[in-house]
């Protein structure tokens, strides 16, 4: 009835989104940390966790293929993934009076005045919560940063801008604001 391969399959298609979800739901439990006149808004305990349980997971399975299975495709796909595994990074995110800094899309550190923000925007798809410079310079609030509501509440108080929030669709996205 069922072989090997197809229930392995069928686990992972279970397992990795049951994972995913623990992670944002664990990462929006917690709370911004305040300190002297800045707002902190850390990664997830998580992030760790996901780091170095995927590098150990994924060079296990990249040596699995390749030794046992003597799929170099494989090791090359698994061995990928594990290099991934080990940028995987949660850096904080910053606001104070001035402005806010902290992770950018492609993980660099990047800083904006309030006075040069351009716009908000929210994602629904991947959670992620984008504030976004004059200059294209954008900081990123992820789904593995922690208390999401409080940071869109404290970027629209500061910007005074509405937060564009982005549905993606089969054909087109679907644009509100709120």
């Amino acid at each position: 009835m069922w072989s090997k391969s197809s229930l392995s399959t069928l686990l992972i298609c279970i397992a990795v989104p049951a994972v995913l979800r623990w992670v944002y739901t664990r990462s929006a439990a917690g709370k911004a940390v305040l300190e002297h006149d800045s707002i902190v808004f850390p990664g997830s305990m998580v992030v760790p966790i996901v780091r170095w349980s995927g590098l150990a997971l994924f060079s296990v399975a990249a040596f699995a293929s390749l030794i046992y299975a003597k799929s170099l495709l494989g090791a090359l796909i698994f061995g990928g993934f594990a290099l991934l595994s080990a940028f995987v990074r949660g850096d904080s995110i910053i606001i104070n009076r001035e402005g806010i800094s902290g992770a950018s899309t492609w993980g660099r550190r990047a800083a904006l005045s309030w006075s040069d923000v351009a716009s908000l925007e929210f994602n629904t798809a991947n959670r992620n919560t984008m504030v976004i410079g004059k200059d294209g310079t954008k900081v990123c609030h992820s789904g593995f940063h922690l208390d999401q509501v409080r940071f869109e509440e404290e970027v629209k108080r500061r910007t005074g801008l509405p937060m564009k929030v982005i549905q993606p669709g089969t054909w087109k996205p679907k644009v509100s604001y709120r």
